[in-house]
């Protein structure tokens, strides 16, 4: 922020319910301003003011009609296997994963397409 770069944080509510549908579709807006709070409070002790940084919700833009295209148009020219490797460490996987798992990849670079990022930081185990 100091060298003029804007900061944007996704709050990954819809991935969250995809990746093995590990929180309750009903409680997702409960969890992201959880998850917001605790981010900006761990800021807060960096003796960072994070006013300037923009948190935003996937499900704000993951659930409009052009996404919703673009994720079609994407996954069309993806095979499995690329999905599966690409997700492999991202997403937990067994032998017969379910089918939302196999959306994370297609839907993190549609994120960094519609976040408008020039630099994107992920999860270590992230590719």
């Amino acid at each position: 922020m100091k060298n003029g770069c804007n900061i944007k944080i996704l709050l990954a509510d819809i991935h969250s319910y995809l990746d093995s549908c590990k929180t309750d579709f009903d409680l997702l807006t409960i969890r992201t301003d959880i998850h917001e709070k605790i981010i900006k409070m761990m800021i807060s002790f960096l003796n960072i003011d994070y006013s300037e940084i923009k948190f935003i919700q996937g499900s704000s833009y993951q659930l409009n009609n052009s996404f919703t295209m673009d994720l079609y148009k994407f996954n069309s020219i993806c095979t499995v296997s690329q999905v599966k490797k690409a997700g492999a460490n991202a997403v937990k996987q067994n032998d017969d994963p379910l089918m939302t798992s196999l959306l994370y990849p297609s839907l993190q670079a549609l994120d960094i397409e519609y976040l408008e990022c020039d630099v994107f930081l992920g999860d270590i185990n992230q590719k």
